[in-house]
């Protein structure tokens, strides 16, 4: 995951040398000319205010090491303006387990304590305060970079009850979480209407620990203190710009 931070930083950077600024931008050359302003217009190509977009995206999921989590997404989004927004997304996540569960249950003869990511259905602000153009096999691409913060309601399932017993059979009970979200993303332009995303999303919620282990072959666990737990979703997609 470091890797991955790692390799999106270092592209967001390098791409930021190339965001142009809004038409209405205003630089001070201060080394040209303390009494000079210069103004930079842009020749907007693709323009977002009153849009509607539809988008679809597909991923993976990162936040235990003891899952394999791929998600699949659709979002319907709304630009009042430039560079402000709002977005309603829906996610479904699909969840097997990596072979290091089964190594701990095969040595320890216990299953580790899992929380596993099903559904969520939520909304974010969108602010988009970068727009650039990227010059490719003499083509030119354009691109919108933006951010996003909102809230999500989070369906997830643990084994909270019955992880680490050596009595019971596992399973896994439904929660409910209420998520706070937050993202970056880029959007390439392909044409007016469609556009290629690539996007990374974060989701941070308190949920309960296990806390005492149950007694005798009918017992269950019971609830510890809660933690923050995270998930992170990297996605590609496509959009319809109306």
């Amino acid at each position: 995951m470091k890797q991955l931070g790692m390799i999106l930083f270092l592209l967001s950077t390098t791409l930021s040398f190339n965001a142009l600024s809004s038409e209405d931008s205003l630089y001070d050359f201060l080394w040209l000319d303390p009494d000079k302003s210069v103004y930079v217009l842009q020749n907007k190509l693709y323009k977002k205010t009153n849009s509607f977009y539809l988008e679809l995206d597909a991923g993976v999921a990162f936040g235990d090491e003891f899952l394999n989590t791929h998600n699949v997404n659709l979002k319907i989004g709304y630009y009042f303006s430039e560079e402000w927004g709002i977005e309603i997304f829906g996610s479904k996540y699909f969840n097997s387990f990596a072979n290091n569960k089964g190594e701990v249950k095969r040595i320890a003869n216990v299953s580790p304590f899992l929380r596993q990511p099903e559904q969520a259905i939520g909304a974010t602000l969108l602010w988009t305060p970068f727009y650039g153009k990227i010059n490719t096999f003499n083509k030119i691409f354009y691109f919108d970079w933006g951010f996003g913060l909102g809230a999500a309601m989070l369906d997830t399932t643990s084994n909270l009850k019955t992880a680490g017993s050596t009595t019971l059979k596992e399973r896994f009970d439904d929660e409910d979480q209420i998520s706070f979200v937050y993202k970056t993303d880029f959007k390439f332009h392909l044409n007016r209407h469609w556009h290629f995303t690539a996007e990374l999303r974060g989701m941070l919620f308190s949920a309960p620990l296990v806390g005492g282990l149950g007694d005798g072959p009918g017992g269950v666990n019971t609830e510890g203190e809660n933690k923050i737990f995270d998930y992170y979703d990297f996605m590609l997609g496509v959009g319809y710009k109306f």
